[in-house]
C-alpha cells in the first residue's frame, strides 16, 4: 500500500515520482506528464511539440496544441475573457472573448478572409476578395 502512495523510480531515461493523492509525475525521452489532483490539474508535453494543459479541469486554463496538425485551442476561464482557436482548414484563426459575443477576430490565410465583430450583431467588418464592408445593426455599408 505504501508503495502505491509514494513511489520514486528511475530507469535510464525513464523517471516517475508520485505521492498520491497530491501529485504524479512521469517523464521519458518522448513525453512528460504532471498530474496534481488537489488543483484538478493535468499537464503533458510530447517531443513532437504536442501539449495538453488543464488547470482546474480546464475551467481556469485549457490548451490543446498539435503543431503537426496546425491545431491550437486556448481558453482562459472557459473562454469568457479570452479564447484562441487555430485550425488547419484554410489557415483558420479566431480570437475573442465570451465565445465571440463580445468581440471576435477571424481570419483565413488561404482565402484572405478577415472579420472583426464587436458585440456580435452591433458591428462587423468583413474583408474578402480585396473588398471590405461594414455592417452596423445588420445594415451593410
Amino acid at each position: 500500500m505504501l508503495r502505491f502512495i509514494y513511489n520514486l523510480k528511475r530507469d535510464g531515461d525513464y523517471f516517475r515520482h508520485n505521492f498520491l493523492p497530491f501529485w504524479y509525475y512521469r517523464s521519458d525521452p518522448n513525453e512528460w506528464v504532471l498530474c496534481i489532483p488537489p488543483l484538478l490539474t493535468y499537464v503533458s508535453a510530447e517531443s513532437d511539440g504536442d501539449k495538453f494543459q488543464l488547470w482546474g479541469l480546464g475551467a481556469l486554463w485549457y490548451r490543446n496544441l498539435k503543431p503537426a496538425e496546425s491545431y491550437d485551442r486556448q481558453m482562459l476561464l472557459l473562454g469568457i475573457p479570452y479564447y484562441h482557436l487555430v485550425k488547419p482548414e484554410r489557415g483558420y484563426s479566431s480570437t475573442g472573448s465570451l465565445w465571440g459575443l463580445i468581440w471576435e477576430s477571424e481570419s483565413e490565410t488561404e482565402t484572405g478572409f478577415k472579420k472583426l465583430s464587436v458585440l456580435k450583431f452591433v458591428y462587423k467588418r468583413v474583408e474578402m476578395n480585396g473588398e471590405a464592408y461594414h455592417q452596423v445593426l445588420g445594415i451593410r455599408f
